[in-house]
């Protein structure tokens, strides 16, 4: 069971974070400069890099890793090495996921509350030859 908790800095209320985040990200402390940061580097950690799971409540928004939710595509959730973890989620019709990563030939999504990664391939179109 996953336990939610406000980020506790004046600027961040309605903020809210797992609390198996880690405490400098549940009391706001990550917010504060380190010595000798510049300002690139900082607004890059605390609007990408710091918090991995949030809910704000401003803005009805989740997001993971800066990456807004959406609904598991229906290519995936209908593909047959899909279907045992489909049923693990008791035949859903519609899951919540929210892309961690994707790259040329990989997505990652992570399946929202469900602690069930999904990952897909597409073939790699490089070099490729047809031999016949």
């Amino acid at each position: 069971r996953r336990h939610w908790q406000s980020i506790g800095h004046p600027t961040c209320y309605g903020r809210f974070v797992p609390d198996t985040e880690a405490e400098n990200l549940r009391d706001g402390s990550y917010r504060i400069p380190k010595k000798g940061q510049s300002y690139e580097n900082w607004m890059l950690q605390v609007t990408t890099k710091a918090v991995s799971s949030e809910v704000n409540v401003q803005i009805s928004e989740f997001t993971l890793q800066n990456h807004k939710m959406m609904l598991l595509d229906t290519h995936i959730l209908n593909h047959a090495d899909f279907q045992q973890t489909r049923k693990e989620l008791k035949d859903a019709s519609d899951v919540a996921s929210a892309e961690v990563m994707h790259t040329t030939n990989r997505y990652w999504w992570r399946l929202v509350g469900r602690r069930y990664d999904v990952h897909s391939w597409a073939p790699d179109r490089r070099n490729y030859y047809d031999i016949k």
